[in-house]
């Protein structure tokens, strides 16, 4: 769905921009449902964790739960709460940032695994895997840098 920016000057329009919003790579449908208070079941999730290569262990680290809980949680299909759903809404929009700037799910992939300069020399996936606190910020502000033309 498109939408519209308008730039006034002194209560005139200068300029309307047009642009589709972010509605994410592998949580699109997921989005789009009208859900308790933006909650996904565990399910829906599943691609968005393949793409990104996570353990059980490292998809308990995102959602700060304990293992046994994803377990659990698959198993059921149960739904995740609105602060985790968040989060991963947040991580499949930069995914889906990712895949619009290098134009493929591959192309974006080998970025994420190859050592960067921006990121001292360390490979982008390691600040999604959540090894620092701002380590999804750190990859967005890369992605915005890039798709505004810089190089990192």
């Amino acid at each position: 769905m498109e939408e519209q920016i308008r730039i006034l000057k002194a209560q005139e329009e200068v300029i309307r921009i047009s642009y589709a919003p972010q509605e994410g790579h592998f949580l699109k449908k997921a989005r789009s449902r009208k859900r308790r208070a933006g909650e996904i079941r565990f399910g829906e999730i599943s691609s968005l964790l393949d793409f990104l290569d996570y353990s059980q262990a490292e998809t308990a680290t995102l959602l700060a739960v304990d293992p046994s809980t994803i377990s659990r949680w698959k198993n059921k299909n149960e739904f995740l709460d609105k602060f985790r759903s968040g989060s991963l809404f947040e991580l499949d929009e930069i995914i889906a940032e990712g895949v619009r700037i290098f134009g493929s799910e591959e192309s974006f992939w080998d970025w994420l695994e190859t050592n960067n300069s921006a990121f001292g020399d360390r490979k982008p996936i390691d600040f999604i895997k959540n090894e620092t606190p701002y380590g999804l910020d750190l990859v967005s502000d890369s992605l915005a840098a890039l798709s505004y033309g810089n190089y990192l």
